[in-house]
């Protein structure tokens, strides 16, 4: 689905990603990894297009993703970022509904289509008590949520998250996670950065390593070891129902 060819970006005249290959299927769940600087929040731009002066090849379905225009991808790819901003006042029903703005033509409302599923994706994902309010006067779990019902309404093969569990308390996070793995499981794409990697590495699939803007490493997660030389930090693990939970060994 996303093929990643020999990938060079260059921002503010400073290599920030280094010919970096790597492909990823539908339906996979993509953990990235690596320090702060390493590159992670780039790549996640280049591939959902917001950044597009870059060298080598992000193809989508075998198609170069230059060649798609911003609301084709709008159709295909949603990207959370790490921070949100809403500079003007707007309602969380406003929020969740633009998602559908891909599939609206010039000066087309939108239909009872849209406002039924609305209804269900609010219901789904918590929100439905929010729905008048500004999406300003939510907490961080709240907000993240809202942004997924977003993303699931936008109808997206692929979701993109940078750092989805910042400033989130642990049930938060764990209801988010739970969220995620389930779009995955209906078939969803999940490329995920995160430096909360010991409560998702079990989920994912794939993982990618970064370290100064090169790959370091790309596949399945076997070895914890990977973790330790990326964060130079000592990890222990214990399995349980026959996975392993992950903590810092110091």
């Amino acid at each position: 689905m996303i093929e990643i060819n020999n990938l060079s970006v260059r921002l503010s005249n400073k290599k920030v990603l280094d010919n970096i290959s790597f492909r990823v299927e539908k339906g996979d769940f993509l953990l990235v990894i690596g320090k702060n600087g390493a590159g992670k929040t780039t790549l996640l731009k280049t591939i959902s297009h917001q950044i597009r002066n870059f060298q080598g090849k992000v193809l989508l379905d075998n198609k170069d993703i230059k060649e798609y225009s911003q609301k084709e991808i709008a159709k295909r790819i949603s990207f959370i970022s790490q921070i949100h901003y809403f500079t003007m006042p707007i309602s969380v029903r406003e929020v969740i509904l633009s998602g559908r703005y891909p599939y609206k033509g010039i000066f087309k409302d939108y239909g009872s289509d849209d406002f039924e599923l609305l209804k269900k994706v609010s219901k789904r994902f918590g929100v439905t008590e929010f729905l008048e309010r500004d999406i300003n006067s939510l907490s961080s779990g709240e907000m993240k949520r809202v942004l997924l019902s977003s993303s699931y309404i936008q109808d997206i093969d692929i979701l993109i998250l940078d750092e989805p569990f910042t400033f989130l308390d642990p049930s938060s996070i764990v209801n988010l996670i739970n969220l995620i793995t389930e779009l995955n499981n209906e078939g969803k794409t999940i490329i995920i950065v995160s430096h909360n990697f010991e409560m998702i590495f079990n989920k994912a699939k794939k993982v990618l390593a970064l370290s100064k803007g090169k790959k370091v490493y790309y596949g399945e997660i076997n070895d914890i070891s990977l973790f330790e030389r990326i964060y130079n930090v000592k990890y222990g693990y214990f399995e349980k129902d026959n996975k392993k939970v992950l903590f810092i060994d110091d």
